[in-house]
């Protein structure tokens, strides 16, 4: 049955929300059920389409997965007994050789290296510590074209390294406003999260100059 919702100048008519289409259904059975949770509920239809996604959908959803488990157990929502006490052993900086010193860290790789490559670029000694690999994802990233030219004003990438790993641009964008009736009232924006890059040749790209730089990167650190 259909359920109305009042509002202060109109009452809107909602339907209700659509079945999940059919690979979903039986997951969606299976989550409500008692005594079952997480990726375990999951059919193997649906695992067989979660991982026919590019990027392996699939080992996504079970990393979230057990990272929730892991922040809903008592090693987070349990008191530790004691304080942890962490001891720190720092050697005398005149004992690190010369091209192991660095005036910053950057910890964490995919989005730090932007920020590193900014700082290598004007001359500071940067070192970069990833805990995997330092590689883009391969699902496109979305980006204004002004924030994206930002790269080429701090000399990160050339302006046609940054026309190459543009891949797709969707300007204009139609985008839809209620107007307090039935209908919407439709309106163009141009510029605004319109292009779609490629990650990893965008990282690829700014490691590059980072390194070119004299910057140092540690991965699987």
């Amino acid at each position: 049955t259909s359920c109305f919702l009042m509002h202060p100048a109109t009452v809107l008519r909602r339907s209700p929300p659509p079945r999940p289409a059919a690979p979903f259904r039986r997951h969606a059975r299976m989550l409500a059920a008692p005594g079952v949770a997480g990726t375990d509920a999951v059919s193997k239809r649906v695992r067989e389409f979660l991982s026919s996604i590019p990027g392996n959908s699939l080992k996504g959803l079970e990393a979230a997965d057990r990272a929730w488990s892991r922040v809903r157990s008592e090693e987070f929502t349990k008191k530790p007994e004691k304080p942890a006490v962490v001891e720190h052993h720092v050697r005398a900086s005149e004992n690190i050789p010369e091209e192991r010193k660095f005036d910053v860290i950057v910890c964490g790789g995919t989005l730090g290296i932007f920020i590193a490559a900014a700082l290598a670029v004007k001359g500071v000694r940067v070192v970069v510590v990833e805990q995997g690999k330092l590689v883009g994802r391969e699902q496109e990233w979305n980006i204004s074209r002004k924030e994206l030219q930002i790269l080429v004003d701090l000399k990160i990438l050339k302006p046609e390294e940054l026309a190459a790993i543009i891949v797709t641009d969707y300007s204009p964008q139609r985008v839809g406003f209620n107007n307090g009736k039935e209908d919407y009232v439709l309106d163009t924006i141009n510029g605004v999260l319109n292009l779609g890059v490629d990650p990893l040749a965008l990282i690829a790209r700014v490691k590059e100059c980072f390194l070119q730089h004299g910057g140092l990167v540690m991965e699987e650190k």
